[in-house]
């Protein structure tokens, strides 16, 4: 679901009490998320990819990350945890090929067979897909809003109390707030990739870096030396390479670039909503260093970052599947 309020477009969940046979139980959650490949300033690549934990971007030619974790009925995660993007066909010919994948090596990981599990739980964009897929064993097909809320108080150990929750994704950008682990107000942004992981996937392809190595190279710098004023991706392309152009030096560039994306989340988001503390960031961003050091700058305080932070969806379906939260 892109908005509307956290629960709607609710399919099917798992009640505590059900589905509690006898035995080692597995509960599984996978989603798929989908957007472009990104090439050098924003195209589509069809032939190459590179991995990163931005994530997604506009869609020319659909692009999808498959995320698994398993956990038992304690909570506890097992070997199983997969992280697999594939370029697809327009109308996601192979969605469920690749969900079959990373399930028979998450399970190999674990050592469990596919018969161990309990249930199942989809979430993101090929939720639905999924859940068909996986009809005989998935009981949750959920929108992202109340699936990642979960899973981020659990990673972060704050089922208790009040949070706000930051998820600067690839595609678009969430602040959730939570009291007990229950979203119950929440903002997204979209409209522009400048604003997101997509905008720091294309700054680190003009810098010719990996967009893992983005984050360390930002935090050597100041963002201040080389500022992006712009709030479009576009014309803030246009600020980096009159940065570059210039002589700055990258460190400093890519400082600017999270500072950018830091800024915005705050002006644009965090102004609509009620923050409380703590803010815990998390999603495949919250893995840019220097991201994580201007978010925290920029509020006046550091968000937390969970371990595992890049998989809160995965966790978030399957607690919620299994009835533990």
């Amino acid at each position: 679901m892109r908005g509307g309020r956290p629960g709607e477009e609710r399919a099917q969940e798992v009640h505590p009490g059900e589905h509690q046979a006898p035995g080692r139980h597995l509960l599984l959650h996978r989603e798929a998320q989908s957007g472009p490949a990104p090439d050098q300033d924003g195209g589509a690549r069809h032939h190459r990819h590179q991995e990163g934990p931005a994530g997604q971007g506009e869609a020319v030619r659909p692009d999808r990350r498959a995320r698994l974790r398993i956990v038992d009925h304690q909570g506890r995660h097992h070997g199983g945890q997969q992280d697999h993007r594939q370029v697809l066909d327009p109308v996601g010919a192979v969605v469920t090929q690749t969900a079959h994948q990373v399930l028979d090596e998450a399970l190999e990981q674990a050592g469990y067979k596919y018969s161990d599990i309990e249930c199942i739980g989809a979430t993101g964009y090929g939720r639905y897909t999924l859940g068909k897929e996986f009809a005989d064993k998935c009981k949750l097909v959920q929108e992202e809003l109340t699936v990642n809320s979960k899973g981020a108080v659990w990673l972060a150990d704050r089922q208790k109390g009040e949070a706000t929750i930051i998820d600067i994704g690839g595609m678009d950008n969430k602040a959730i707030t939570v009291r007990d682990g229950i979203p119950d107000n929440f903002t997204m942004g979209g409209i522009c990739a400048g604003a997101s992981g997509r905008f720091l996937q294309m700054t680190a392809n003009r810098l010719k870096i990996p967009i893992q190595d983005l984050g360390a190279l930002a935090v050597k710098g100041n963002w201040a030396n080389a500022r992006m004023n712009s709030y479009c991706s576009v014309f803030g392309i246009q600020d980096l390479v009159t940065n570059l152009g210039e002589g700055k030096k990258f460190e400093d560039v890519a400082a600017a670039a999270c500072h950018s994306v830091a800024e915005q989340v705050y002006e644009q988001q965090l102004q609509e909503i009620d923050v409380r503390h703590p803010i815990i960031e998390v999603g495949g961003t919250s893995l840019i260093q220097g991201l994580v050091k201007e978010v925290g700058s920029v509020l006046g305080e550091p968000p937390i970052v969970p371990p595992d932070s890049q998989y809160i969806g995965a966790v978030g379906g399957a607690l919620l599947s299994s009835g533990l939260m």
